[in-house]
């Protein structure tokens, strides 16, 4: 702006001032407009437009009903291009894209009303440029005529432009909350995820925007992104926006353009000093791109790199972290699967030897020293297994062929495999078929086997894994299939090399030595063979090994093998001998009886003796068959395994708990697993103790029997409780009979009573004496109850309508169903019967909302038998039966209906929620 000219003396005194607008506004032809000659106007606008001319702050005054507009120069930016133009206009014509906003309030001001102010207001100007946002605080007051000049006067107008400010702290804002709400983020693509939301949130400043980072080969893929607008992107944008990413990836430096819808601008992304992304974002068209906006901009850009690296950084720390623990949780389930295998052997090694040892005279018999002898041989074969693993790398061996029994050697290999899948989810199936006795290295061929299932049962974290063993012609055929993780095409050129491991995205972990199918390898190439893989990323793997089929006759040591492993998995698979797992074979001697689960027979066979001593035992393979045992058979103490297949222990467990029928039976769990994490789980579950493989028989002995003594003094405390509950009961329902009875007796007593008061005392005395009596038998069939004696009853034959009319008489509310209920006779005890229907009746009263209803029918043809049934609607009743309920009404109701040869039960139907229903037998 040029500087003002001198003031010129001869000018009117209200423009005798410098500045711009007072040298316009003393030059300019105000006779044109409806102000006329500044000389003619009154003398307060004069005053007014004076000081508005002197003053530094924005103002203008708006004069008469056409709002003739007069500024100073503080005023001239928040006119822009329509300076000088609006000097001597129309107020709303040169603001008419906010007159719909300003105009009635101005009108107000105008017509005499109170001055208005407001803060930080948003206006869309037009000031040159297109659109533009802009925000003013304000004031607006009525200037008034003086005198009796015509006319309504003026607005002065007062202003500050706060646009710069009010941005600022909105873009304050946003840098704010983009460091706020990604300091969490420990995940890059979780990071970009919250800044994008954050972006979003931002709609005054940018509408839509992306975020394209660069992939290994540096070429810029589409990430995630943000859209606040309905737009349709013209070609221009579209073409615009892959010409600014490419550009700022190429440059390194921010890149701008604007097109039709606005400005598009392209940030670069870093981390840990190298460019790592592009952020493209879309501007509002209603802000200008002007300096503030562009350091605005960098600073974004440098707020979403510091977000990426951030999290990449503690992505990458946590992955370390991650990968540390699955170490350190692949060695502890390496030891704690070493200890469980080896636990086993040892156990049926130890406990007879511990054994023996205890007596005077220390012998064992050859079932023993077989068992032993076949425990010390698995137990020789794990540890030369964990030996040779060890020792394969640093000193490796020549083949060294013998005739082996494949097929059995290849189950008892994969055994151990398909409880580790089970415990861990998966399905392993196995399929072998019988190859003969071969010729080949037997060490290598476990090598072959063990690795090849473990990496499939490793690398699949749900789903199946599959193992055959077959005979292809002059070939013997091993494959192992899977539904795992899979591997790439580039990684199948190199799993077979020593110290690879495969990298993967996934949560399986991929720690380990890299040795295993380098180890399978190896041995395949020794043994003459070849090796193949089948695989892609997500569809599972397929391993397929191929050996030559050399037949060899099988040597004495060979068979004696052969047929131990063959013994042990018949003794694994096949049913038990006859006896063991049949209700029918235990013995009722008074004694306790003991089921024992485990899927080894020798343990299951060991345990079974030690608590001969104790009481009658019978044996189950797993969770499955001890259910299914349990089904027939009430036993008093459960010693299962907790390592099983099918169902384990802490499934049993779990299954008994949650049945009535069993959920108190004492629980002692039997693992080769130590450590407190397996006991917590299995007494967690419901065990009541907890024993580790290897044992000795004392110790099981008296863990057992300390379990069985403190279940008998929990039973008895139960019963003493429900005792004491029943003579509470009784005591209560005897008081009110008893002071009915008491108050006639004392009424009887006084002198001068009435006969008609006397006769009615004598009454309600004999009423409550019957009631008396019903109690006293009530408790004294509770007592026979609780001390195990049966209910006596009298049978004969007797119509059952009178008997029901009989029992319900006193009843009101009850209705007999005349159309479903004939005549009939029924063998029965009357006063019994008669007893059990009063009680069913109140008890439906009780349980149900509407009338009580009895009716009868005959059963099923050929069962003798008379139903009849107490109904009514409501649902309060609970739904158990009655010979199980905790009430002694009910209680003796249900033992009084099976001393004479009926049934009682609770049921419900879709009319009557509350339905007792009482069998007779019908008389000839």
């Amino acid at each position: 702006m040029s500087s003002p000219p001198a003031v010129d003396g001869s000018r009117d005194p209200i423009f005798a001032c410098s500045g711009e607008m007072a040298e316009r506004c003393a030059r300019f032809d105000w006779a044109s407009t409806p102000l006329g000659e500044p000389s003619t106007w009154p003398a307060s606008m004069r005053a007014v437009v004076g000081m508005v001319l002197r003053s530094r702050f924005p103002m203008t005054v708006t004069w008469g009903d056409e709002f003739v507009m007069v500024y100073n120069d503080g005023y001239i930016p928040t006119l822009g291009a329509k300076h000088p133009g609006a000097l001597g206009s129309s107020l709303p014509h040169q603001f008419a894209e906010i007159w719909d906003e300003i105009g009635p309030r101005q009108r107000a001001v105008l017509a005499g009303g109170e001055s208005e102010s407001d803060e930080d207001v948003p206006f869309v100007l037009e000031r040159g440029s297109g659109p533009e946002e802009t925000f003013y605080t304000f004031c607006w007051s009525h200037v008034s005529l003086d005198g009796q000049a015509p006319g309504p006067g003026g607005v002065l107008t007062v202003l500050t432009e706060r646009t710069g400010e009010v941005v600022g702290a909105r873009r304050l804002a946003l840098l704010n909350a983009l460091a706020m709400r990604t300091a969490e983020s420990t995940d890059p693509d979780e990071a970009l995820e919250r800044t994008m939301h954050v972006l979003a949130e931002a709609g005054d400043d940018l509408v839509h925007g992306s975020y394209y980072s660069a992939g290994a080969t540096g070429r810029l893929t589409r990430g995630p992104g943000f859209d606040t607008t309905t737009r349709d992107d013209s070609e221009q944008a579209r073409d615009g926006a892959r010409r600014l990413v490419e550009t700022c990836w190429t440059t390194g430096e921010m890149t701008e353009e604007r097109w039709d819808s606005g400005y598009g601008v392209a940030l670069p992304v870093r981390a840990s000093g190298r460019r790592v992304g592009v952020l493209f974002l879309g501007l509002h068209p209603l802000r200008p791109l002007d300096g503030a906006h562009r350091q605005w901009l960098g600073l974004v850009g440098d707020q979403v790199s510091q977000v990426v690296g951030t999290a990449a950084s503690r992505a990458d720390e946590q992955a370390r972290v991650e990968a540390l623990a699955q170490l350190d949780a692949a060695k502890s389930e390496f030891l704690s699967t070493v200890s469980h295998e080896l636990r086993t052997p040892l156990t049926l090694l130890l406990g007879p030897l511990d054994d023996a040892l205890a007596d005077a005279e220390p012998t064992l018999s050859s079932v023993q020293v077989a068992s032993m002898h076949q425990s010390a041989h698995r137990l020789l074969r794990l540890v030369n297994g964990l030996l040779d693993a060890a020792q394969r790398d640093v000193e490796p061996r020549p083949a060294r062929i013998e005739p082996v029994a494949v097929s059995a050697l290849t189950r008892d290999l994969v055994l151990p495999f398909e409880v580790a899948a089970l415990r861990g989810g998966l399905t392993l199936t196995t399929t072998v078929d019988e190859v003969g006795v071969l010729s080949l290295d037997a060490a290598r061929w476990e090598s072959i086997v063990i690795n090849l299932t473990a990496n499939a049962v490793k690398y699949t974290p749900s789903g199946w894994v599959e193992v055959e063993l077959d005979a292809d012609g002059e070939h013997l055929r091993f494959v192992v299939r899977d539904s795992g993780i899979g591997i790439s095409q580039a990684d199948q050129s190199r799993i077979f090399d020593r110290f690879q491991r495969i990298e993967t995205d996934t949560s399986v972990s991929v720690e380990g030595t890299g040795l295993g199918l380098a180890v399978v390898a190896e041995s395949v190439r020794a043994l003459g063979g070849t090796i193949e893989v089948d695989s892609a990323p997500g569809e599972g793997s397929v391993f397929t090994v191929r050996l030559p089929r050399l037949v060899a006759a099988p040597s004495e040591e060979t068979e004696q093998r052969s047929t131990i492993a063959a013994e042990v998995l018949a003794r694994d698979v096949t049913a038990p001998d006859a006896g063991e797992g049949s209700a029918e074979a235990m013995p009722d001697d008074g004694r306790p009886r003991v089921l024992v689960v485990d899927d080894n027979e020798g343990i299951r066979g060991r345990v079974a003796g030690v608590l001969a001593d104790l009481g009658s035992t019978v044996t189950a393979r797993d969770g499955i068959e001890a259910l299914e045992i349990l089904t027939d058979l009430q036993v008093d103490l459960v010693v299962t395994d907790m390592t099983m297949p099918r169902l384990n222990g802490l499934g049993l467990i779990s299954r008994l708990r949650a049945d009535p029928q069993h959920s108190g039976v004492p629980v002692i769990a039997l693992s080769a697993r130590a450590g407190t994490d397996a006991a917590t789980s299995a007494l967690a579950a419901g065990a009541d103790d907890y024993v580790t493989k290897p044992f000795t028989s004392e110790e099981l002995l008296a863990r057992c029997r300390s379990t069985l003594e403190l279940t008998r003094l929990r039973t008895e405390h139960a019963a003493t409780a429900a005792r004491a509950a029943m003579l509470a009961e009784f005591s209560h329902d005897l008081q009110t009979p008893m002071s009915v009875v008491m108050s006639a007796l004392e009424m009887l007593s006084l002198p001068g009573v009435d006969d008609d008061a006397r006769a009615d005392a004598v009454v309600r005395a004999r009423d409550r004496m019957v009631v008396l009596d019903r109690l006293v038998r009530q408790f004294l069939d509770g007592s026979r109850i609780a001390a195990g004696l049966p209910l006596l009853a009298v049978t004969a034959s007797v119509d059952l309508h009178d008997l029901v009319r009989r029992a319900l008489l006193d009843q009101r509310g009850v209705v007999v169903d005349p159309e479903e209920s004939g005549p009939v006779r029924v063998l029965c005890d009357p006063r019994r019967t008669e007893q059990i229907l009063r009680t069913l009746a109140v008890r439906a009263r009780d349980g149900g909302d509407g009338p009580v209803g009895v009716r009868w029918t005959t059963s099923a043809p050929g069962a003798d038998g008379v139903d009849v049934e107490v109904y009514a609607a409501g649902s309060r009743q609970p739904s158990q039966a009655p010979a199980q309920h905790n009430d002694l009404d009910l209680l003796v109701s249900g033992a009084a209906a099976a001393a004479q040869g009926g049934t009682l039960s609770l049921g419900s139907t879709p009319q009557h929620d509350t339905r007792f229903v009482l069998r007779l037998t019908e008389a000839d």
